[in-house]
């Protein structure tokens, strides 16, 4: 079985194959965590944007296996809850209703008045805020530090790890995967999981195979490491912030620029920071 992507995706599908004992090696072009997984705000939830109920499942799911990993690995996991509000009433109107079908999904999600969140985070000004939502089961990962974690325990149940090493051409003979090639060299493999991310529909296209793709792109700002001040996921106005154990906080927005410029990263970085203060 090969592996393409050395994300959280591949990271993870390569530990749980390897574990069960089939033969796995994981190739990527860059390095472990190197594409989206390590740009991500990585926040595991289940919450209000999530649906229709099918989607608002999958995300569940994945939710509770971050649990049962962690009584498997050592991963960064930090499951303080998330808190969101609005600053306009039309979107606080739209969150309630979004709190209110999660409660119907059986979700342990609730409005709770400023006095409790600021209990929750005594750190963070809420400005005019009547009330937020608080979804208490959400969490925060180190995605970096998850994935390294997954390939180690991959690796320590035989997977072979392979980087810089890119896919350049899939080989089928009858109609059946025969091999892959590589700017390593060519490899026989009667089974393929593409888990490159944002590259996937460019890889499957090699043998025709279509699926509907949109990636999207953003900005994430991450902060030298500071004194404990965020508890939970914060999903303020504008901004996302998190803090991870190594006291970084993270920071990104809810819909950055398309496809924003390398050369305006760091200016737009900054507007973030601004966002957050």
């Amino acid at each position: 079985m090969i592996v393409v992507g050395a994300g959280i995706v591949g990271a993870s599908i390569a530990y749980h194959l390897a574990r069960r004992g089939v033969s796995v090696t994981v190739i990527d072009r860059d390095t472990p965590a190197g594409g989206a997984s390590g740009k991500s705000f990585a926040w595991i939830n289940a919450s209000y944007p999530k649906q229709p109920f099918s989607y608002h499942l999958l995300s569940r799911l994945g939710a509770l296996a971050y649990r049962r990993l962690q009584t498997e690995l050592d991963l960064d996991v930090r499951w303080g809850g998330s808190i969101q509000w609005a600053d306009r009433p039309e979107q606080q109107a739209l969150l309630r209703e979004g709190v209110e079908r999660q409660q119907s999904y059986g979700m342990p999600v609730q409005m709770i008045p400023m006095d409790a969140a600021r209990v929750l985070e005594p750190n963070v000004d809420f400005s005019a805020a009547a009330e937020v939502a608080y979804s208490e089961l959400d969490a925060a990962i180190d995605a970096r530090s998850a994935v390294r974690v997954l390939l180690a325990a991959a690796e320590r149940h035989g997977a072979r790890l392979l980087f810089s090493c890119e896919l350049t051409g899939i080989k089928v003979r009858s109609g059946r995967l025969s091999g892959i090639e590589t700017s390593r060299g060519n490899m026989a493999a009667e089974r393929l999981i593409l888990a490159a991310g944002a590259a996937t529909h460019e890889l499957a296209a090699i043998v025709g195979v279509e699926f509907a793709q949109a990636p999207t792109a953003g900005i994430i700002v991450t902060t030298e490491p500071i004194s404990p001040l965020l508890t939970t996921v914060v999903v303020a106005p504008g901004v996302y912030l998190r803090q991870q154990r190594d006291g970084r906080v993270v920071l990104g927005e809810p819909s950055g620029p398309v496809r924003p410029l390398v050369s305006e990263a760091r200016s737009h970085g900054e507007r973030i920071k601004v966002t957050a203060q």
